[in-house]
């Protein structure tokens, strides 16, 4: 599929593909013979607010442990990067709107286990979208995914979740 090897660049706290090795990605994968193609966007809630209230440390052990529940959830060919300081990507070559809702769905489960043995639980908003063909570029798909994701964010803000 991608050529990882040129592409590699890792983020050190997380060990996930960085933005730069993500926007590479975006212009190799933005091609007919990878649709259908997915993009689940996803945002670590309060993490600001797990910073202030117990320490950085405790922030980047959350990033870490958010990491690698995202990591156990998706497929060894999709690739998963951390674009900023709490937001993750998934680019799904070959995926349609099915196989999405079960990676959102195995998600939020090992979610739902790694929370029930933690003090500290991992909250995330999360928001999808899928192009069936090259009508829609790799960069509309993204957008639209990123905007579900916010909307999912502001929707879990004013119900006080």
């Amino acid at each position: 599929m991608v050529q990882r090897a040129f592409l590699y660049v890792e983020i050190i706290l997380t060990g996930l593909y960085n933005r730069n090795y993500y926007e590479k990605a975006l212009m190799i994968l933005d091609k007919e013979e990878f649709h259908p193609i997915s993009v689940i966007a996803c945002d670590l809630d309060e993490l600001k607010k797990v910073n202030d209230s117990w320490g950085h440390h405790a922030g980047d052990m959350l990033l870490k442990e958010c990491a690698n529940l995202l990591k156990k959830s998706v497929r060894n060919s999709d690739i998963l990067a951390r674009i900023g300081g709490d937001e993750f990507f998934i680019i799904m070559p070959k995926t349609d709107e099915q196989m999405v809702a079960k990676v959102i769905e195995r998600i939020y489960h090992n979610i739902n286990v790694y929370n029930d043995s933690h003090r500290l639980p991992i909250r995330i908003s999360i928001g999808f979208s899928t192009g069936i063909d090259k009508s829609k570029s790799l960069s509309e798909i993204l957008k639209e995914a990123d905007r579900r994701m916010y909307a999912v964010k502001r929707m879990k803000e004013m119900q006080g979740i």
